[in-house]
């Protein structure tokens, strides 16, 4: 999207853009199926068609929020558990830091403590420690989750 389309932006467009991408995470995807008009209109639009002015980004954040409980290696918290991080990681996004991923992975690695997952730990903590910032990409995010999925997360679950 462009600046000048954001600026241009009504609160009913943000409103139905919103309801669009609810529609597609209820309905599975596809971003059909809902109620013409964008919903059914749970909430109604507001009264003035006025542009909106975009958030001005914050001077001094700081983390917000509680952090995810320790994960210790019950397979039946791991869902939970990337849930909630996820959410902390989304409410931070704007702190410093929070948009490496090489700092995720390091901050989640905090969170995971005990007998049952010290050896899985000390194994990514070392990957993490080889790393470079210029291996800084989505892709290390993204491998860590699939092996904390592969390692905790229930793999009975789709059958």
């Amino acid at each position: 999207m462009t600046s000048s389309a954001l600026s241009g932006a009504t609160s009913v467009d943000v409103l139905q853009s919103l309801q669009q991408a609810l529609q597609r995470t209820v309905l599975g995807g596809g971003g059909g199926g809902g109620a013409p008009g964008g919903g059914g209109g749970a909430v109604p639009p507001p009264a003035a068609n006025a542009p909106q002015q975009l958030a001005q980004p914050p001077q001094d954040v700081k983390m917000m929020g509680a952090l995810p409980t320790i994960f210790s290696g019950n397979h039946k918290q791991a869902d939970d558990f990337i849930k909630e991080l996820k959410g902390y990681i989304c409410l931070n996004r704007l702190v410093p830091g929070m948009n490496s991923f090489i700092q995720r992975v390091a901050l989640t690695l905090t969170l995971i403590q005990g007998p049952l997952v010290a050896e899985w730990h000390k194994n990514v903590r070392e990957w993490i420690d080889g790393l470079t910032p210029n291996d800084d990409v989505p892709a290390v995010w993204d491998h860590f989750l699939d092996k904390f999925s592969m390692q905790f997360q229930d793999s009975q679950r789709s059958q």
